[in-house]
């Protein structure tokens, strides 16, 4: 059975879609013209949120830098619900500066092989 891209939420702001069964995929965009938003939301917030769940929820993460305003990061959680047969989850995210008021991500969720 074939599965077409669906759109599922299609904002100015926020564009989910489910490109494959069972799989979604979200972009969103922060501006804000008054606040220079890379002070607040950076890399190393990214880096930071794993040092604090890395014992907890996030089993591994990697950063490529592509640019200095471009990073592509993959988080890999701990598999929790493996005796109820749910897959261990990861997600890979795609992160860009357009601007120093203007910050865009791209959120792909992915099952891990075993």
């Amino acid at each position: 059975m074939s599965h077409s891209q669906h759109t599922i939420l299609n904002t100015k702001d926020v564009y989910i879609t489910s490109p494959y069964k069972n799989r979604y995929m979200m972009h969103v965009v922060l501006e804000n013209p008054t606040v220079n938003i890379s002070n607040i939301i950076n890399f190393k917030l990214i880096e930071l949120l794993y040092e604090i769940n890395k014992h907890d929820i996030i089993e591994k993460m990697d950063i490529q830098y592509i640019t200095w305003t471009e990073a592509c990061v993959y988080i890999e959680f701990y598999h929790f619900f493996k005796d109820l047969g749910i897959p261990k989850r990861g997600v890979f995210l795609k992160l860009n500066y357009e601007s120093e008021s203007l910050f865009a991500y791209t959120i792909q969720g992915k099952s891990i092989p075993k």
